[in-house]
């Protein structure tokens, strides 16, 4: 088996071990697919387990002030986008990410690669401002809207709502009641959504390709809210 490949059966192993803590019984483990299924299956409801992801909270008084003159997004709109970029002074992408607002703090969700180079470039500009950067160790996840009690799930943890599934940076409760309130749940690693993601044309940045794109290179201008009427002056 590839290596990228046994490492993604890996992560899901630890998922499965994880969610078995939570006392679900799963009936088998389709290795060939990468996805560990209940029976009986319904394939619309689907839980991803994103290893490749991880989660900053940005959270302070200064934070809104700071991240707005930081990022692409614009965080002043009601709601706003929920995909921005970091952009270099020169105008080349340092990361693309999902980002949220839960319980006044701010959540960005980017491939776990990247996160450290993120958090050490965006530190820089802090300086005065009352802005604290923290990394988060949670698990993230992506459910499908149509997954039972959605609105119960998103209502427990910082989320980032898409067209047909949320992005949850997940704990033990959230965990708990996907088992405990959804009794199908077709469950799948990073590597299934990955593909998802490229069929959607939606792109991603990792340490060899930071700075290297112009957001009209990757098709970002038609994917991002973008608002060229806001100052974007990273520092």
């Amino acid at each position: 088996m590839p290596y990228h490949a046994m490492n993604e059966l890996n992560n899901l192993n630890q998922s499965l071990k994880k969610l078995q803590s939570l006392n679900r019984e799963y009936t088998y483990f389709n290795e060939k697919e990468l996805s560990i299924e209940i029976h009986p299956l319904n394939h619309e409801e689907k839980v991803f387990f994103l290893h490749h992801l991880n989660a900053i909270k940005i959270s302070g008084s200064d934070a809104k002030i700071f991240l707005q003159g930081q990022f692409t997004s614009d965080l002043n709109q009601t709601p706003f986008g929920p995909i921005s970029c970091y952009l270099s002074r020169k105008g080349r992408i340092i990361s693309i990410f999902y980002i949220s607002l839960y319980k006044d703090d701010y959540y960005l969700i980017m491939p776990a690669d990247i996160i450290e180079i993120f958090t050490k470039q965006l530190k820089k500009y802090v300086f005065m401002s009352k802005v604290s950067i923290k990394l988060i160790d949670s698990p993230i996840i992506s459910i499908s809207n149509t997954l039972k009690n959605v609105a119960g799930l998103l209502a427990n943890t910082p989320q980032v709502k898409l067209s047909d599934e949320a992005l949850l940076v997940a704990n033990d409760e959230v965990l708990k009641q996907i088992n405990d309130q959804q009794p199908t749940v077709n469950i799948q690693g990073s590597w299934a959504w990955q593909k998802k993601q490229m069929q959607q044309k939606i792109p991603s940045i990792h340490p060899e390709t930071i700075a290297k794109f112009l957001m009209h290179d990757i098709n970002l201008l038609n994917l991002l809210k973008v608002y060229f009427q806001k100052e974007i002056v990273p520092g």
